[in-house]
């Protein structure tokens, strides 16, 4: 037991496991604290540590604990799931895409891109209240996570969470450090600006997204139907026509073809997104 304000450690001299103290700075607003005894007790013993919190102050001992489940995780193991998690979500397969990324998840419990992909798998089958506590955990451990920012938008905004969706996806939009997820922030806000009906807020929004990434046919195909809504139809075909010359074999593309079918023939195209 660590003494009354001094930190407690684990170290090797020589060949021998020692136990030293400091009185270092207080973390998290206490000292001794269980952080610098579970960091270093990882560093010594590796994969053959278990650390188990029974009760404490805050948050201390959490960032040990991290560093200690980050030993026993398998993360390149994982990351062969991530990317076939990721690859079916980018097909719409949401609920293949949820159990490959549960397979990752088991390799890696605290894999932060898992965690988002398992949270944007999550939302798009319409599991909403799952998806928030998935993608609370991540921001609560890397607010600065673009693409969990940006489905947590769409996910206040399916709520009809319209202000925090808004103040979400702009977070998102303008960050640097993922341009994936700046892409589907100005998407999804643009899915916004789409349902208060303003269409130009939504052409804005849908046109930026476009110009990230000219393939993205799904956002041709939301930008066809807010024109549709508006009754801009010669622009709704134009956008449809563009998004299916832009992938025509895509299940986007084929959309975007149908969708013109169907507003010739007054019927409104389905939303999707």
């Amino acid at each position: 037991m660590a003494p009354g304000n001094l930190h407690m450690s684990v170290c090797v001299a020589v060949d021998t496991v020692c136990i030293r103290t400091d009185a270092g700075p207080a973390i998290c607003g206490v000292r001794p604290s269980a952080d610098p005894l579970f960091m270093t007790a990882a560093e010594v013993f590796g994969e053959n540590l278990v650390g188990v919190v029974l009760t404490g102050m805050g948050r201390d001992g959490s960032e040990g604990l991290r560093t200690i489940r980050a030993l026993r995780e398998d993360h390149l193991g994982a990351s062969t799931f991530i990317e076939k998690g990721w690859d079916l979500i980018s097909h719409g397969d949401f609920k293949a895409a949820q159990a490959t990324l549960e397979t990752a998840l088991l390799l890696a419990p605290s894999d932060r891109r898992a965690l988002s992909l398992m949270g944007w798998a999550q939302m798009r089958q319409g599991n909403y209240d799952d998806a928030l506590i998935t993608l609370d955990q991540v921001l609560a451990e890397d607010p600065m996570n673009g693409l969990a920012r940006a489905s947590l938008g769409y996910v206040c905004l399916r709520k009809g969470l319209l202000r925090e969706s808004a103040d979400h996806l702009d977070r998102a939009s303008r960050q640097t450090r993922d341009p994936k997820a700046a892409l589907y922030g100005w998407f999804y806000m643009g899915m916004l600006h789409a349902a208060e009906r303003d269409l130009p807020g939504a052409e804005e929004c849908f046109r930026k997204s476009i110009a990230l990434a000219p393939n993205f046919v799904e956002a041709y195909y939301e930008l066809g139907r807010a024109y549709f809504a508006a009754g801009e139809l010669a622009h709704a075909h134009g956008a449809w026509r563009s998004g299916h010359m832009a992938n025509r074999f895509n299940i986007w593309g084929r959309r975007c073809a149908d969708a013109t079918r169907e507003s010739q023939a007054g019927q409104e195209p389905m939303g999707f997104s």
